[in-house]
Order: C-alpha cells, then sequence, then structure tokens
C-alpha cells in the first residue's frame, strides 16, 4: 500500500551531460564510446550500468511524455520498445522533463506534478490540469476517487494530502469533500414542499397531508395488502422482487423519482393523482427540473440526486412511464388504489433501432480465434493466475454465448461433461428471468477454466467442491465488501466486475503488437457482451440450427435469434465491399 502515497515526484535530477548521452545512445552510438567521451569511471551513472541508466532514463521520461500528451503517445511507442527515437519524439520527451521548480500553478498539465500511473488514472477521467483535478473534488466531495482505476482511498488521501500543501496557490478543498459523509440510513429526511429536500426511498418519511392515507383514488373496498400510506405500498410492490437485482433497482428508481415528483412538484400524494397530473409527469421527464438532477452519489448521500441525466434519452422515459404504470396497475389490483390513472397515458413514442441489440459488434471469426490463441499463450505464463481468469471469462462468454452475471455467478456443481457427445462438457446456468437452461461448454473453455482451478485449489478436483467457476485472488477487506460477499472465502465476480476483466484482457492483447489497426480498432470496441454476439453470429454462420441456438443463448424469441442470420450476410458484404475497392 505504500506506492499508492508515493503520487509525485521531485524535479529530475538528470544531468546536461545525460540529456547529451541520451541523444548519442538513440542515435546508435555505443556504449563504450559515450562512456568515454562524457563520464569518468567514478560517476554513478556508470557505476550502475551506463545503458541500464541511458535505458531507464529514456523510458521514464517516454512515460512522463505518454501521461502529459496522449495524443503523442503512438509517436512514443517505438521508442518505448527499444527502436529508433525521431528528432521530433526526442524533443516531445526532453521539453516532458521540464517540471517547474517552486509553486504548482492551475493550469499545470497533471503529468508535470504527478507521477506517470497517477497522471494517466486522472487522465482516464478527462482531467488534465490541476484546474480540473481540484474541479472534480470539489464537486464530488469525499468519494470523487471512486471512479478512477488503480487510484484507492489512500492515493486519493495523498492526492488531497498535497493539494492542500499548495492550497495557496491552487486554492482551497471544500470542506465536504475532507470527511466521509453520513450514509447511515437510520435517520429519515422529511419531504414536503416547503424544505424541497430530496431523498431516496430509504430514507423518505411524509408528512401526514402527503402520505397519501387519504388519498382521492384510495380504495373503499378491503385492500389485500396492509400498507396504509403511499411510500409504504411501493415498499409492498418492491418486495416482489429479489432486493438488490436488476428489476428491483429498475423500478425503486423509477418509482421514488416519481413519488418526489409528486410531493415535491404537485404537492400531492401519489394516490390522489389525475391522469392530467400523469402527462404533466411525461412531460417532466423531457426536461428533469435542475434541483433533481446532480452527479452521480451514493444513494444515502446528502448530495444524493434522483436523476444523473438530463435530457433522458426517449427510452428511458418510455421506460419510466411503463415501470409506473405496472406498478400502479398492481396497487390496483390489490384494491389499494381505486383506479390507474396510468392506463389513460400514452407511450413516449421512440424510434426503434435497426440492430437494437448491436450485433455488429462481434467479432469475425477470424479476429476472435485469434484473439483467443494470444490469450492462451499468455495464460501458460506461470506467475500469470490472472491472465488465467481473463481467458475462462472470456471463453464462457464467446463459446457458450453466456452473458456477464451468467458468467460471474456460474459454479463448478453444475458442470459437468456431456452424456451426449464425447469432448464437450455440459454447464446449467441460471439467467434471465430466473430460467435454467444448459449450454456446451467446449474443451478449449473447460482447460481454461481447470487452469483457473488449478491455481485456486490444487490438491481438489474441480467437480468435488461446489464453488464460483470465476473467483478473484484479490482479499476482502472493506466492511463494504464483506457484507456483499459474506465471509466467504471463495467470492464470485461480481457482474459489473467482469467488464473491467475483459478490458484488461483486451489491453493486454493490443500491447503485444500482433494486430493490424483495423483489428485494434474492432477489439477496442469490444465489451463483455460482444463476445455473446460473437457466439451467436458465429454458430448461425456455421449452420447451427436458429432454434438450437436460441436455446444456448436463451432468448424468449426466436425471432431475436434470427438477427445473427443477417449479421453474418451484413459483415460478408462489408468486407466484400472493402475487396473490391482494394482491387481498384
Amino acid at each position: 500500500m505504500a506506492n499508492n502515497l508515493n503520487i509525485t515526484f521531485k524535479p529530475p535530477t538528470y544531468t546536461r551531460v545525460d540529456f547529451t548521452a541520451l541523444r548519442a545512445w538513440v542515435q546508435r552510438v555505443p556504449v563504450s564510446t559515450i562512456a568515454d567521451r562524457y563520464y569518468n569511471r567514478e560517476a554513478p551513472q556508470a557505476k550502475q550500468g551506463l545503458e541500464n541508466f541511458l535505458s531507464a532514463m529514456r523510458d521514464d521520461l517516454i512515460e512522463r511524455a505518454s501521461a502529459a500528451n496522449p495524443h503523442i503517445a503512438s509517436i512514443l511507442r517505438s521508442a518505448r520498445q527499444g527502436g529508433t527515437i525521431t528528432a521530433t519524439a526526442l524533443r516531445i520527451i526532453f521539453e516532458a522533463s521540464n517540471a517547474k521548480p517552486g509553486e504548482p500553478s492551475p493550469d499545470d498539465p497533471l503529468a508535470q506534478w504527478f507521477r506517470p500511473r497517477v497522471a494517466k488514472a486522472l487522465l482516464s477521467e478527462n482531467m488534465v490540469t490541476l484546474a480540473d483535478l481540484l474541479s472534480r473534488i470539489n464537486r464530488y466531495g469525499y468519494n470523487w476517487w471512486r471512479p478512477i482505476p488503480r487510484l484507492g482511498q489512500r492515493g486519493a488521501g495523498a492526492v488531497i494530502a498535497w493539494l492542500q500543501r499548495h492550497e495557496k496557490s491552487l486554492g482551497k478543498i471544500e470542506a465536504h469533500a475532507l470527511a466521509p459523509e453520513e450514509i447511515d440510513g437510520s435517520y429519515q429526511v422529511l419531504v414536503d414542499v416547503s424544505n424541497q429536500q430530496l431523498a431516496p426511498l430509504e430514507r423518505i418519511a411524509l408528512p401526514s397531508p402527503l402520505d397519501g392515507s387519504h388519498g382521492y383514488n384510495r380504495a373503499k373496498d378491503f385492500s389485500f395488502i396492509r400498507a396504509t400510506n403511499d411510500l409504504e405500498a411501493i415498499r409492498a410492490y418492491l418486495a416482489r422482487y429479489e432486493p438488490g437485482g436488476n428489476t428491483f433497482k429498475k423500478y425503486q428508481k423509477e418509482l421514488e423519482r416519481y413519488l418526489l415528483w409528486c410531493i415535491l412538484v404537485t404537492d400531492k400524494p401519489i394516490s390522489s393523482q389525475f391522469v392530467e397530473d400523469c402527462e404533466a409527469y411525461k412531460e417532466f421527464l423531457k426536461a428533469p427540473r435542475p434541483d433533481f438532477v446532480g452527479p452521480r452519489k451514493p444513494r444515502l448521500s446528502a448530495h444524493w440526486k434522483p436523476f444523473n441525466e438530463e435530457p433522458l434519452k426517449d427510452s428511458s422515459r418510455r421506460a419510466a412511464i411503463q415501470c409506473i404504470r405496472a406498478c400502479c396497475e398492481w396497487l390496483t389490483k390489490v384494491r389499494y388504489l381505486s383506479g390507474n390513472p396510468w392506463v389513460a397515458v400514452t407511450d413516449p413514442e421512440t424510434t426503434t433501432p435497426l440492430n437494437p441489440i448491436q450485433i455488429e459488434k462481434a467479432l469475425p471469426f477470424t479476429l476472435w480465434e485469434k484473439l483467443v490463441s494470444i490469450a492462451q499463450q499468455a495464460a501458460l505464463i506461470p506467475e500469470n493466475q490472472q491472465g488465467r481468469i481473463e481467458l475462462a471469462a472470456m471463453l464462457l462468454m464467446g463459446d457458450s454465448g453466456l452473458r456477464r452475471e451468467e458468467a460471474a455467478t456460474a459454479t463448478s456443481d453444475q458442470l459437468r461433461p456431456s452424456s451426449h457427445a464425447t469432448g464437450i462438457w455440459e454447464l446449467n446456468v441460471l439467467g434471465k428471468r430466473r430460467k435454467w437452461r444448459t449450454v456446451p461448454v467446449s474443451k478449449r473453455t473447460y482447460q481454461a477454466l481447470q487452469a483457473h482451478w488449478h491455481d485456486r485449489h490444487p490438491d481438489i478436483e474441480m467437480d468435488l467442491l461446489p464453488a464460483p467457476l470465476l473467483s478473484p485472488f484479490t482479499k476482502l477487506q472493506t466492511k463494504a465488501s464483506l457484507e456483499k460477499h459474506g465471509h466467504l472465502e471463495e467470492m464470485p465476480y461480481a457482474a459489473a466486475a467482469i467488464y473491467p476483466l475483459i478490458k484488461s484482457l483486451i489491453k493486454k492483447a493490443i500491447d503485444t503488437r500482433e494486430f493490424d489497426e483495423t483489428e485494434e480498432a474492432a477489439l477496442l470496441r469490444v465489451s463483455p457482451h460482444a463476445f455473446r454476439h460473437t457466439f451467436g453470429t458465429q454458430a448461425v454462420a456455421k449452420g447451427v440450427p436458429i432454434d438450437v441456438a436460441q436455446k444456448v443463448l436463451g432468448h424468449a424469441s426466436m425471432s431475436t435469434t434470427s438477427i445473427y442470420v443477417q449479421a453474418e450476410k451484413e459483415r460478408t458484404m462489408a468486407e466484400a465491399k472493402k475487396f473490391f475497392e482494394r482491387l481498384g
């Protein structure tokens, strides 16, 4: 963890002689000649090995230059690998070494003051200057660092401490960014028109006139649920779904937005809304009120906002109205409401995309196999445990068509040799709509899973210990992670963690320089779901019947699977066009 605190570097100590020597070395002047001409035998550079010193100096300056300006990283790539350095590249890396002494300025590039790994991490979140960094911290508060890769809480603390030391020249960090926000959900926030306070469902408390206990639309007959007000009714509806699941989160988000709008904008409870009010909310979704919109925050944060984007997409507005209508329909069926005003409200018009499931991101067969081959070679390195996890995850999606949630939750006790065909295995997975299905597992996928399993349990066979097929080697340390996964020694990946896992594999593959520019561009567009599309496209192209592909992919409708038939035709025509154009 000590490395996380070492975020800045001192001004470079390279001398004019060192720069002259480096210029000569990259121009292929022999090291012995450089040593005789510029250094004596007692010089520290000579004692540590002159070629090692110059190589390290070159790499250090290239790292700084790449972090300071990512657009010229490709120019420096050959230099990083020890190739010829052009005069332009040499000038760029020499300029990158000129870190200013004294106090930093808000307009200074991050790479001028922070080490390359820290500068790169900050640049990945579109922070270029010290002013950008300070603005980000003051806007997002104490948890500003969470989306930034490989920085962590301790590294963020070191950044804050450095900024505070230079407060006079850079500006002040606001108080809310210096201490954790109170996120204890034990207290409630009274929401009404007078205070305009926003809060998520976990914290909402409603005053009696606005809680819906005497709403105009309350059913007069005996209700089938115990709810006495609108908030209890919403919670009763949400109790139908698995807490923390995608469906639960979707309905929770839309219903708390609607509840807050009813109270703070119309000054009426949900159970007193008319059709005209529903139409007004439909318009509100086109451009939510500014105080309803803000950057993403933890749900129990005092700075939480119900909307994180403005304006909402047509598809998002349509989904919101459908969620609210479904909830009100259920509340009417259980006789909490007399009727559902949303039945008279039409869905917003949306354009239907030509390709709703983005199968154009599927990889061509040759590129997919090339990627698999490179990942397999990397996984053979004994110490590359992470590479074996990445390969197994990729093959589960690309050779078996799993969704990332299914790959994350698949377990070893559901994997067995097929009794119907030799050389392949069967895996039972729990997919969408809580339906089990069986998918085929190729020999290479099984071998990749075995290799990952052997890293975890070298003395236990995979079919003897029910456990996640994919499990990270990271030790659980934080209270939140322990609560999320329990105190199990073996924990599964969270579905969201599959994305950075695959992006890491793609980056390593591209760094091998085995792909041309077109292939690199295709790989950079890849997401975990693209591997599932790759399986679907290739399965159909290689003659797998549509109904079989549908069962393996877990599609509810064969019409969804049939999209893959057109996908291969479209790709064939596109590649044929490129071929004809090359012929001239």
